[in-house]
């Protein structure tokens, strides 16, 4: 089905681990989900399956809306893997780290299309936001992601986000 390009992982949080993988002859990203020994047996796979689902479905529905995120592949619910298109260039936060404050509008644009979809990010991060060629902005890992209509989630976060940053490179 894919191999993989190496054996170095690109990211692993507390919920998966992201690699490199070659499917269909293309470099691809693969998100194993992780399983959490602690929880009860189905209850893991109930709620793996569930946030497999929510970030597919998040995913979909944001291109319909404009905002530019990696093409799913590939869902694979019993091996927990979703395989991804690769998106080349460099984290928001990354380029934030340097000094560089150009992409807030880009980001703020996104974020609301984000939020006229009716969706939350559950995790939204500049290290969740990849800026590729042309000043185009993508944004991953759905995999906390959420509905909802409440004006208030949606402006509260939005808030946080940037106040956070601003304070952050300020001082």
């Amino acid at each position: 089905m894919y191999s993989e390009v190496d054996d170095q992982i690109i990211a692993q949080g507390a919920e998966a681990i992201v690699k490199k993988v070659k499917f269909l002859g293309k470099v691809c990203i693969l998100k194993r989900r992780l399983v959490k020994s602690f929880r009860h047996k189905t209850l893991d796979e109930n709620l793996t399956k569930s946030r497999m689902v929510a970030e597919c479905r998040s995913t979909a529905k944001l291109r319909r809306y404009g905002v530019y995120v990696p093409v799913i592949y590939l869902v694979d619910f019993n091996k927990r893997e979703i395989v991804y298109e690769f998106i080349p260039g460099e984290t928001v936060n990354s380029i934030l780290s340097r000094g560089q404050f150009k992409y807030y509008d880009l980001i703020a644009e996104n974020i609301a299309k984000m939020h006229n979809a009716n969706i939350i990010h559950g995790d939204l991060t500049t290290k969740n936001m990849i800026m590729c060629k042309g000043r185009i902005l993508c944004i991953i890992d759905f995999g906390l992601s959420f509905f909802s209509t409440l004006a208030e989630v949606c402006s509260f976060i939005f808030t946080l986000i940037f106040r956070t940053k601003l304070l952050i490179y300020m001082f």
